[in-house]
């Protein structure tokens, strides 16, 4: 039995949200494997950075909560473009630890608003 966790997927384009759950066991991916995987699921490959297909990825580390150095850390993650691979940040702040504690294991933004703001 692992830990139970869900990931967030809010699409711009419907304005809707979907929660998939997640069991993270020894075989799971996790912190920037798990980022770079819901990339890979929710993106489309040969796309521009700015394209409505190009995700944006948000996964809190592996220790975010712990007492463990610079643990509050999480990853960001979108596509380069076309053929470019991932851009892949690594960023800290109380983003994290308030995703983490909440049960959060991924967000996922997807889509693109039909107007800015």
């Amino acid at each position: 039995m692992g830990i139970k966790q869900k990931t967030i997927i809010a699409d711009l384009s419907t304005l809707g949200f979907e929660f998939t759950e997640n069991d993270f066991n020894e075989n799971s991916d996790y912190g920037r494997g798990l980022a770079v995987s819901l990339l890979d699921r929710y993106s489309k490959t040969g796309g521009n950075r700015l394209d409505e297909d190009n995700s944006l990825v948000f996964v809190p580390g592996l220790f975010v909560g712990s007492s463990a150095p610079s643990s509050c850390r999480m990853h960001v993650v979108s596509g380069r473009g076309a053929g470019q691979g991932a851009h892949i940040s690594n960023i800290t702040g109380d983003m994290p630890h308030r995703l983490s504690s909440s049960g959060v294991s991924a967000l996922v933004i997807k889509g693109k608003a039909e107007k800015p703001g």
